[in-house]
């Protein structure tokens, strides 16, 4: 199981890698620019940065796939450890 977690995080960060291409980061003067003080219908119902979505997206992906491997290493302590 711990194979296939790490080959599944593998692909996982190499998605990742290709997704980031499509939302190069801004600078943080454009990023500066672009905020607004007044409340305009453009940015009312709270539209959030698509880019932002993916990172929040694939920091679950690597905290649950911390917590499995946790779980796993766990599992495997208490079988060496049981006795029979």
């Amino acid at each position: 199981m711990n194979t296939e977690l790490t080959a599944f995080i593998s692909v996982v960060e190499a998605l990742q890698n290709g997704v980031q291409d499509f939302f190069p980061e801004t600078s943080l003067g454009e990023q500066l620019g672009t905020l607004s003080l007044v409340e305009t219908r453009s940015n009312a119902g709270g539209k959030k940065d698509v880019g932002v979505w993916f990172d929040t997206c694939f920091e679950q992906i690597y905290k649950t796939s911390r917590t499995l491997a946790l779980t796993l290493d766990e599992g495997r302590t208490q079988a060496d450890t049981d006795p029979q």
